[in-house]
């Protein structure tokens, strides 16, 4: 019980650390950050992770984690596609 109790403690915090990059470097992407946005990515990361790992059962035998839900999918960022034409060449002269 002591050794399911480490593993889903560690598994909250490898949640809330993956959860704090991945969502600072979206805002650093996006503009700059303050302490403020900091402070809430930090609080509702804590959140999340803490809600997450409630839902999960540690199998002693093999000591692997495992969800009872499926795990909802991390949102993507893409960058929008800046795409230039080229003018078109009229390197022709015209015959005089």
């Amino acid at each position: 019980m002591n050794n399911s109790k480490s593993i889903i403690k560690a598994t909250r915090a490898n949640i809330e650390q993956s959860l704090i990059a991945d969502l600072t470097e979206i805002t650093n992407k996006i503009g700059s950050g303050s302490k403020k946005l900091e402070k809430e990515i930090k609080k509702g990361s804590k959140k999340l992770a803490k809600k997450l790992t409630k839902e999960l059962k540690v199998e002693n035998s093999t000591e692997k984690v495992q969800e009872t839900k499926p795990a909802t999918k991390k949102p993507t960022v893409t960058k929008p596609k800046v795409t230039v034409e080229k003018p078109e060449k009229t390197s022709k002269k015209p015959k005089s």
